[in-house]
């Protein structure tokens, strides 16, 4: 999900900005790392928000905006505790490369900085942001009645979603109407 890549470089050059550091090999390997992370966990989110979505729609509950805020809410709930245990397994091993000393320490510096920075931005924007993004979208299909971009919603096309446009549609018996 690109749209979480910038929430992680802000972080990344607010912290560059704050340490005093210059662009350089080691930052730049930091904030591409960084911006990895964000797409990854970005994502991920959708995911989570995509499969508590799909599973309202095949249960017939999404009706309104209010449904579809109710499953992106509980997609979003259960992407919290991974999202938080994937920053502070990130942090823990990024933070104690801030204050180290000795050989190679100012390097390690540089690539660590971008990357928790980006981090801790990264986790609040994302977690916040990208279900509002997601609430637009699909409240946009719903008042269109556009449908939710599936056929079915468990993903294998039917056999009249397969049939080719020139093939003849099913023809309807005279009882029919």
């Amino acid at each position: 999900m690109l749209v979480s890549v910038p929430f992680a470089l802000v972080g990344s050059f607010w912290t560059l900005y704050l340490l005093d550091y210059r662009l350089s090999a080691p930052v730049w390997v930091g904030l591409l790392s960084v911006v990895g992370l964000a797409m990854q966990t970005g994502v991920v989110m959708v995911v989570y928000i995509d499969d508590a979505f799909f599973r309202r729609v095949r249960e017939g509950t999404l009706r309104s905006r209010a449904d579809i805020i109710a499953a992106h809410a509980e997609g979003t709930v259960q992407r919290l505790r991974p999202k938080v245990m994937t920053i502070v397994t990130m942090a823990a091993a990024l933070l104690p490369l801030l204050w180290a000393q000795g050989a190679g320490s100012e390097i390690m510096k540089r690539v660590a900085a971008p990357m928790v920075g980006g981090l801790v931005t990264s986790a609040f924007l994302t977690l916040e942001v990208i279900p509002v993004l997601y609430t637009i979208w699909r409240t946009r299909q719903l008042a269109a009645g556009r449908g939710f971009g599936r056929e079915t919603p468990e993903g294998p096309a039917t056999a009249e979603t397969e049939a080719g446009s020139d093939q003849e549609p099913p023809a309807r018996s005279a009882s029919s109407g």
